[in-house]
This record gives C-alpha cells, structure tokens and sequence, in this order.
C-alpha cells in the first residue's frame, strides 16, 4: 500500500510539471484529433487568437484557417491521419479581430489513439520581414531594368552623333588640309581620339547592358579557347614580342563569348600596359576547388598600387590607374561582371613597375 501511495504520488508530480510546461510554454501546444478538432488547449491560443477556449473547442479548426491555406493545410492533416508527422508547416489562424497570425507547425500523430500532439509557433513577424525583402528585391530588380533599360537607350542615342562628330571631323581634315597648320591638325585628331574613345565607351556600355541576362551555357576547352585568342591577336601579339604561356586549363562550363572577352580583357591589358624596354609576359594557370575553377592571369606590365584595387572593377574609375593606364573603358567593370554571372569573384595582387596578378573563380554549377 504505501509503494503504491508513493507512485501514485510520483505519477502526480509528473503530471504537474508536464501541466506546468504545457500551460507555460511560449509556443501554442495542443491535442487534436484526425476528425479534426482541438481537445486540449495551451492557454496561449487563447491570449494570441483571441478567442475564448470554447470558441476553439467547439468548431473544427480548419475554420479559422485562412482560405487560401485550407487546401495545404487539408493535405498535411491527410498526412497526419497515415501516420506521417509534420515539420514546419506553415498556415494562416484567423484571429478573433479578422486578423491572421501565421503560425508554424510540428506535429506528430498516434494511429492507435487517432490523436495529434502539436506545437506551433507564431512566426509572423518573420514572415512580415521576408514579404518586405520580397518587394525590396522586386523594387530593386525593377529599378535595375530600368536602368539598363535607359543605358541602352541612351548609348544608342549616342551614336548618331558620335558619328556625325566623325564624318565633319574627316570632312573639315580632308577639304582644308593644304591650309590649316599643324597646331589645327593636332586639334582634329584629338577630337578623332575623343570620339574614338566615346565610340569604345558606348559599346562597352552597351555590352554591360546585355550581360547577366539569360547566358548561353556550354562546354569551353580554355585550352582551344585560348589558342583561338592568340591566333586572332597575333599580329599584336608578334609586334609587341609577346610571350604568352599556360599550363593545362581546364574544360569548364560557361559563356563562351563572355569568357572569350574575359580572357582577352585580361591579355590586351597585359600587352597594351607593359613596362618601357620590356618585352609583356603572360602566364596563365589554374587550381582546381571543389566547386570552382581558379584562374591566375600573371604579366610583368607596370602593375598597379594598391590603393586603387578598389577603385579598379568600379564603373567609374575616380583616376588613373598607374601613371599610363588611360581612364576606364570599362574593361575591368564588364570583366567583373563576366564573372559574377558565373557565379564567381575576381580580384588583384599587384605593385607599380613589378607586374600584376589577376584572379577569378568560375563554378562549376552554371546553368542557363
């Protein structure tokens, strides 16, 4: 009698601190059943809902589940009644003012008693934050068409009169060479060199609005990719005494127009902005990551300080990088931006007059 008495006493305090955990927990704790209606309730359904406990009770529960999650929330209980337990399952409670609370489930069912034990718990201001980072990124992306948008324009504006420019210009220096001096010849062809760099401006500009659309991917042997580089470069390449080696590149997936400029950005920089009385020489090499292909674009050119490392994959590049390299062209912004569609970075190591080092990663997981 007195084992049992200390049993009885025992499975009393149990009942109590399991009673004290389910009325005091943070989250909404409950007990239903498969014909789908709650049997015992934490008292936070009442405090968060709104509802008296026998409002709760008495009606099934999908009722105040919100219409567009009737459905979902029908399929999970059909889960539930075959024994399959729920994790993180997310619907809507109506509360007792018309509002709704997003709630988050785990339950676990017991077939033999056809009863539910679940917790839920309200997420919705977490479910408000991610609805404002939806229609911030929204906002953003179309803000970003927008701007491409208007940079397409406005590049193409420019080329009609970037043209005319051209055409009085070569005009003005044909009909009146035998009577301008030399101090008006030099002033044509710097506005020739002007237009020449507005016209190189533009079509970067323009190929900076075609890039990180939808990509063409397929497979690029670097190695022939290359080759076809330096064949295409070659009188450029044989009257600057280049030398240009590499080890074995890899075989990657990819854009093969836009890795083919890539690659050539990073060449013609070499070559163009080389050291005085010092032949270019370029290495190109790569390590192979577990989910990208590391490639290193080494040349002995006038290289650049560091503090314009920030400054160099910028659009608008505040000043002169090295004392010879001419403002952007945008060569390096649309080599980074190469990159980033492949789901990659890029970036330099380098000092004046000792050559410079680039590097970027490609993944392996591109897809169109």
């Amino acid at each position: 009698m007195k084992l049992e008495t200390e049993l009885s006493k025992k499975e009393s305090l149990n009942l109590s601190q399991y009673k004290f955990f389910f009325d005091h927990s943070n989250d909404l704790t409950c007990i239903a059943n498969t014909e789908g209606f709650f049997e015992i309730l934490s008292p936070n359904f009442s405090k968060l809902l709104g509802y008296q406990e026998t409002d709760l009770l008495n009606k099934k529960f999908i009722e105040f589940v919100h219409l567009e999650d009737v459905d979902s929330t029908l399929m999970e209980m059909d889960k539930l009644k075959k024994g399959i337990t729920t994790i993180n399952f997310i619907n809507r409670y109506r509360k007792q003012d018309g509002s709704y609370l997003w709630l988050e489930w785990s339950s676990s069912p017991d077939t033999s008693t056809g009863k539910i034990y679940a917790i839920a718990r309200d997420v919705s201001g977490r479910k408000k934050n991610e609805e404002i980072i939806r229609q911030k990124s929204e906002e953003l992306v179309k803000t970003n068409n927008e701007l491409e948008h208007f940079v397409y324009i406005l590049s193409h504006e420019f080329q009609n009169p970037v043209q005319d420019i051209s055409e009085y210009t070569n005009e003005l220096k044909i009909k009146f060479s035998d009577t301008i001096n030399d101090e008006a010849k030099a002033i044509i062809q710097k506005i020739i060199d002007k237009k020449n760099k507005i016209e190189t401006m533009t079509k970067s500009l323009l190929f900076l609005t075609r890039i990180s659309k939808k990509i063409i991917v397929t497979s690029i042997d670097c190695n022939l990719l290359l080759k076809e580089i330096t064949t295409e470069l070659k009188d450029f390449i044989v009257a600057t005494q280049t030398e240009i080696t590499s080890t074995l590149l890899p075989i990657i997936n990819g854009d093969e127009k836009e890795i083919k400029m890539l690659f050539e950005t990073l060449i013609k920089y070499a070559i163009k902005f080389n050291r005085k009385n010092i032949n270019p020489v370029i290495h190109i090499s790569t390590e192979e990551k577990e989910n990208e292909h590391l490639f290193i674009f080494k040349n002995n050119g006038i290289g650049i300080d560091n503090k314009y490392f920030d400054s160099l994959f910028l659009v608008f590049n505040p000043t002169n990088i090295g004392a010879e390299l001419p403002e952007s062209d945008f060569g390096f912004i649309i080599s980074k931006k190469i990159v980033e569609t492949h789901k990659g970075k890029i970036w330099v190591d380098s000092k004046s007059n000792e050559g410079s080092i680039f590097y970027f990663t490609i993944s392996k997981n591109i897809v169109d």
